[in-house]
């Protein structure tokens, strides 16, 4: 019984490390990698580049296309309301399914 109370203290000193070592920090999360491996859009990277570097900076809207295309689209939704016009609402190119570049 001696012994035991004794293994035990070791294994709380052995794991006390392992847990000092598993931190992120806030400069961590907000690179353009570990927003891509969480799975969030080119949309939300874009916003939080944005918003980091001077938060009191309003957020520029994307550029706009030429002025040709942007008829091509108004007319094609006009015809077709259904139509999916990319960047209509926002770019949200999610992963919606696991895959080998999860890993």
């Amino acid at each position: 019984m001696k012994n035991l109370k004794y293994l035990g203290i070791l294994a709380a000193l052995l794991a006390f490390p392992a847990m000092t070592n598993a931190e992120i920090v806030v400069k961590d999360t907000v690179t353009p990698e570990f927003i891509y491996n969480q799975g969030y859009s080119d949309e939300v990277s874009r916003l939080i580049q944005v918003k980091t570097v001077n938060p009191n900076k309003p957020i520029p809207a994307p550029e706009e296309d030429a002025k040709m295309k942007n008829f091509g689209w108004y007319l094609l939704e006009t015809l077709d309301p259904a139509v999916d016009r990319p960047g209509n609402f926002a770019n949200h190119n999610t992963k919606q399914h696991s895959s080998i570049d999860d890993l």
